[in-house]
């Protein structure tokens, strides 16, 4: 998966300076998304992107209000979404991953912005962790040269 992405990412131009972009964070299981923020703060800037901007939210529900007012109040370029749920014992998961995803994708239209979804949906920690360090995928990473290669569509479409 990694090549894949590599090949993917290699046309991005390498200079985002006049970008903005907005990334909404939940709070909620810091330990994983410290370091999800953290890797995606370090692609950005790798890229030159000189203006982040960032919310954190108590949890992964309020994300979409965090996105929506990064796209619609800060006027950011792209909007990153990252949270971490995890299965519990009953089907909140299903619920909350369900309307976070629905919500975030009617705001990825409705705006007409991208809006990145980073929001983990795993069985437990072990495999959040194994997501974000390396293991099974750098989520921060991928979601932020995500979001370049999105404003570069983007902007073919304004053209």
């Amino acid at each position: 998966m990694a090549n894949h992405l590599q090949q993917i990412f290699s046309s991005l131009k390498n200079d985002y300076s006049g970008l903005t972009i907005g990334i909404a964070c939940a709070e909620w299981n810091a330990v994983v998304l410290n370091e999800m923020l953290q890797r995606c703060i370090e692609t950005l800037q790798s890229y030159k992107v000189k203006h982040i901007e960032i919310l954190k939210v108590p949890g992964s529900f309020e994300i979409p209000f965090a996105a929506k007012h990064l796209c619609c109040e800060l006027n950011v370029d792209a909007v990153i979404a990252l949270g971490c749920i995890i299965k519990g014992e009953t089907m909140h998961d299903i619920v909350l991953a369900n309307s976070v995803t629905d919500a975030l994708m009617q705001l990825n239209i409705s705006q007409n912005k991208p809006v990145i979804l980073g929001v983990l949906t795993v069985n437990n920690q072990q495999q959040a962790v194994e997501r974000v360090n390396g293991v099974y995928g750098d989520k921060g990473k991928e979601c932020a040269e995500a979001a370049l290669r999105m404003c570069e569509i983007a902007r073919m479409k304004s053209k």
